[in-house]
């Protein structure tokens, strides 16, 4: 007789489903998700006590440890995002707040009003996004200079009011430094001018 295995057998269940419009799967009334290119297709799915395995044509495409209590939970993957939904994900108060100290304490300042001044959380979110796609168009050195103005002239700064005053002025650009300046300096003889 062979010795028995190490790991004992795991009874598991099967079912299938059709991937959501989230991307998402739905196992007893909990949320797993897959990676978006399968929205609408079928999937298998090989439930366990601890793992959901989900397979597409033979192939797992995804796994998750099982979720258990309240039901309406989601068990999302970054990596199953698509591009523009993890920039959403990736956005939070504390991201935000970060990309703005970076750029300057002017910005930070209208970034700070920005969440604070919402009616919600996620209005304050959309505008901080809002704010930060700023950056797409301008430099640093711009948005500083924009919310710097905006805070002496203003009490309530919005995105808007921010996005105005920098059409408006002209952010000279930074001059490098120790780079000196000699011109066009080929001399004459490059010219032909030794007679």
């Amino acid at each position: 007789m062979r010795p028995l295995p190490v790991q004992a057998y795991t009874m598991a269940s099967w079912r299938t489903a059709i991937v959501q419009l989230d991307y998402h799967i739905n196992v007893e009334s909990q949320f797993y998700s897959v990676p978006y290119e399968y929205i609408s297709s079928k999937v298998d799915i090989k439930v366990t006590k601890d793992i959901v395995e989900v397979f597409y044509k033979g192939n797992r495409i995804a796994s998750h440890k099982r979720l258990t209590g309240k039901f309406g939970q989601f068990s999302t993957n970054h990596d199953h995002l698509p591009a523009e939904h993890k920039l959403f994900v990736d956005h939070t108060p504390v991201n935000a707040l970060a990309w703005a100290e970076e750029v300057g304490i002017n910005t930070l300042a209208v970034m700070r009003y920005l969440l604070k001044s919402a009616a919600s959380e996620k209005q304050g979110l959309s505008a901080a996004f809002r704010f930060k796609g700023l950056a797409r168009k301008y430099a640093a050195i711009e948005i500083e200079a924009a919310c710097t103005t905006v805070m002496k002239i203003a009490t309530a700064p919005t995105v808007s009011v921010v996005e105005r005053v920098m059409k408006s002025q002209k952010i000279p650009a930074p001059k490098t430094i120790n780079e000196p300046d000699y011109g066009f300096t080929r001399g004459a003889a490059y010219f032909g001018g030794n007679d």
